[in-house]
């Protein structure tokens, strides 16, 4: 099976980057404590539509941790619409690095938990929720086996070294290349193998709370046929979940 994944070094090393050093001159949550979540958004879609996507992602994780954790009344919507903003951007999840998945469990976590009254807000979340239940599992490789990742890895044949010494200490400029590349790749097998890992983790820890709160979803607002088919076909169900739901409906 080959794996779909292009992850470009680039960002990979931008990630790994952005979640070591956090600049408050994005979003200047610490320096002003007064600032709401809601502007806290607005200007996280801004770094979006400038491209900063590095930043966007970084900042994404911060203030998903923040909202889950905050009990401030506009909370709850800017759950629901950072967890939207990362489950319908092209690639964004695939793309986020493992802070950013992370995040986002609790937020749907907090969802589930958060609005347990019939209404617009909850059919609303329900098709959130299935949408990111969705995404989650099309990410998940089926039979997954991890790729061997290396503590130190060794230089090409020809460079007199060990493993894991530094690229700059090769001379040769195309022996330099070929080992900061196998370098690369290994970092690559390693940010797939653990995002797999979490996916299959998330996947396992979020599905029944969603299946179940699209189910009271359907028992106390007596929804149509036709919204429940839109929940099951996003969340990707299994027969077992589709049952439970049908049987909610009828």
């Amino acid at each position: 099976m080959k794996l779909i994944y292009q992850i470009k070094p680039v960002v990979v090393v931008g990630l790994l980057s952005a979640m070591v050093f956090l600049s408050p001159a994005h979003l200047n949550a610490e320096t002003d404590p007064q600032q709401g979540l809601s502007k806290q958004m607005e200007q996280l879609e801004d770094l979006w539509k400038a491209g900063k996507t590095n930043e966007y992602y970084t900042e994404a994780a911060r203030v998903a941790k923040e909202s889950a954790a905050s009990s401030s009344q506009d909370s709850m919507n800017v759950r629901a619409r950072l967890l939207e903003s990362l489950t319908t951007k092209e690639a964004a999840l695939k793309m986020s690095g493992i802070n950013v998945l992370a995040a986002t469990e609790p937020l749907a976590l907090s969802l589930v938990n958060g609005e347990k009254e019939a209404g617009p807000d909850r059919e609303k979340y329900a098709l959130l929720l299935a949408k990111y239940l969705g995404h989650i599992r099309s990410e998940i490789v089926p039979n997954f086996k991890s790729f061997l990742v290396l503590a130190n890895v060794a230089p090409p044949p020809g460079v007199a070294g060990f493993a894991g010494m530094n690229p700059d200490a090769i001379s040769d400029p195309a022996l330099r290349s070929a080992y900061l590349k196998s370098i690369q790749e290994n970092e690559q097998n390693n940010q797939i193998n653990k995002r797999q890992a979490m996916l299959e983790r998330i996947e396992s820890t979020v599905s029944k709370p969603i299946v179940q709160y699209m189910s009271d979803a359907i028992r106390l607002g007596g929804l149509p046929a036709s919204r429940v088919s839109e929940w099951v076909n996003s969340a990707k169900l299994n027969d077992e979940e589709r049952a439970q739901l049908q049987s909610t409906s009828k």
